[in-house]
């Protein structure tokens, strides 16, 4: 078994979660905020604006991109590619501090 780094895309908090197969398994949560990720706002293929919000084209319609799906095609997203959404939530959560 190998491991996988990525950032889950509601806190961004690091995940390390136990590949099967190359694979995160289905049922797999965030250590941190216990939300899903093998969903596809965690995915590498999910992108706002393409059909099925998804790179791959003809996927399955999935109505909550954040809960749990049975996709073939999942690619945890890289820690890299996420580092751009961390600062802008850094930057969100400091136009409420006091």
């Amino acid at each position: 078994m190998s491991k996988a780094n990525s950032l889950c895309f509601k806190c961004l908090h690091s995940i390390q979660e136990e590949l099967i197969d190359g694979r995160v398994p289905f049922r797999a949560v965030c250590p941190n905020c216990k939300i899903d990720i093998h969903s596809c706002e965690n995915c590498k293929n999910y992108k706002i604006g393409l059909p099925n919000d998804c790179k791959i084209p003809f996927t399955e319609y999935v109505r909550d991109r954040s809960k749990s799906n049975l996709c073939e095609d999942f690619i945890l997203n890289a820690e890299e590619t996420r580092s751009d959404k961390q600062k802008a939530k850094s930057r969100f959560d400091d136009l409420f501090k006091e």
